[in-house]
């Protein structure tokens, strides 16, 4: 999963593109959202990696990704009409930790105390 950082200027992404195309020279990251039916087109240039036999590092401007609203959209990476990889990439406005997400997303409802008793039947 690629993941977009909207909160950071620069978005690297670390990809094995040369692996599957050894000749290819420039790609092309097409994104898709299934729920609003936009579709955003960006061309991953200048490939940074240190070790291009292994992997390949592109990095972005955020910016670039202004329009993109948060959450989960599909990705296709081309190398002219080929589709080299695809799969799913997640726009967010801030990396959370798990119990940020945890606190966003549930809350807590302590018991009251309260004098009423009560009798739990055990089968007997």
């Amino acid at each position: 999963m690629l993941i977009i950082d909207k909160e950071k200027e620069q978005t690297r992404f670390i990809l094995t593109l040369t692996e599957v195309a050894p000749d290819a020279t420039e790609f092309t990251l097409n994104i898709f959202s299934p729920y609003s039916s936009q579709t955003f087109q960006f061309t991953l240039a200048d490939n940074s990696s240190e070790y291009p036999e292994r992997y390949d590092e592109f990095t972005l401007e955020t910016s670039l990704f202004a329009n993109c609203k948060p959450g989960k959209m599909n990705y296709k990476i081309l190398n002219g009409d080929d589709v080299i990889e695809e799969g799913i990439l997640m726009v967010v406005d801030k990396i959370q930790t798990q119990e940020e997400q945890i606190a966003e997303q549930y809350i807590s409802i302590e018991p009251e105390e309260t004098d009423d008793d009560f009798i739990v039947y055990n089968g007997e």
